[in-house]
Formats: C-alpha cells, structure tokens, sequence
C-alpha cells in the first residue's frame, strides 16, 4: 500500500504571506515539511501545489531514488472567496 502526500504552498495567505519561503534555521519552511514527510514509513510519493516557480525550485531539489515529488501549478485565480 502506498499513500501521497498533498503540500499546499501558497503565497497569498492574508495572515504570513509568504510563510513557503521563510527561513528557520537556515532553512525554508517548505524544506522542513518536505523533509518530514520524507521520514513518514508509509510515505512514498508528495505533490506541492503552488503559484510560483520558487517553491518548485525548492521542491525539485530534493532528489531520491525512493521518493518522488510532483509539482502542480496553479493560479490564483481559483482561490476561494
């Protein structure tokens, strides 16, 4: 059995703006969680959906062989109201 990992990253959050990008530690914030869903046993596959080019250069620099990553982009456009 296999399960996928849905990552929303969005840059338009009324509260944090731009919380994906941040930095901790050296770190984004979008790094973190892709690393710790890394670690889950069950895990296998993660898709990150976002606006932006940057957050898929985060994303497609985490390579493995055993791991895979999927990047959907989408717009604005279609936030809810």
């Amino acid at each position: 059995m296999s399960f996928v990992a849905i990552i929303e990253a969005r840059m338009t959050s009324s509260r944090l703006s731009v919380k994906p990008l941040l930095k901790m530690i050296g770190k984004t914030m979008s790094s973190f969680k892709i690393e710790k869903l890394m670690l889950a046993p069950l895990l296998n596959c993660s898709i990150t959906g976002t606006g932006t080019n940057i957050i898929g250069d985060i994303v497609r620099s985490f390579k493995t062989d055993n791991f895979t990553h999927g990047i959907e982009y989408y717009s604005d456009m279609w936030k809810a109201s």
